[in-house]
């Protein structure tokens, strides 16, 4: 016989030992699959609600977060691109993290060096440089 499930999203966290003796952890917010006949418990005692009682939105909202000043923005980063010295750049060609950091005042990190310097590229070979 087939043991009907339930997807429901618990409104708070919720953990303990099922039935068998196995532990579980329900994350409040996140869709879990579980026993009709739990389901119906959770959701009676307001610590579920079922999933497809929920409306569904196309885009999950992402927390806003601050950008760290302390770190150089890929914009701050290719303002600086022109000033470095031909002995600041790395074998293949990219400017080293190290020059640019002098430049900035501020951390830069490989991935940001990397994404302003497709831009200044991209930049010089509009220009015709």
């Amino acid at each position: 016989m087939a043991t009907k499930k339930q997807s429901i999203v618990p409104t708070i966290t919720l953990e303990g030992r099922d039935k068998k003796g196995e532990r579980f952890v329900y994350l409040a917010g996140k869709s879990v699959e579980v026993l009709a006949s739990e389901a119906k418990d959770l959701i009676d005692k307001k610590q579920a609600v079922a999933a497809s009682d929920l409306e569904v939105s196309a885009q999950p909202s992402a927390p806003v977060v601050e950008p760290d000043p302390d770190i150089a923005t890929v914009d701050q980063i290719f303002a600086v691109m022109e000033n470095v010295a031909e002995e600041d750049f790395t074998a293949d060609g990219r400017p080293k993290v190290e020059a640019l950091e002098k430049l900035t005042g501020l951390e830069v990190t490989a991935k940001r060096r990397d994404a302003a310097w497709e831009k200044f590229v991209a930049a010089e070979n509009a220009a015709g440089k």
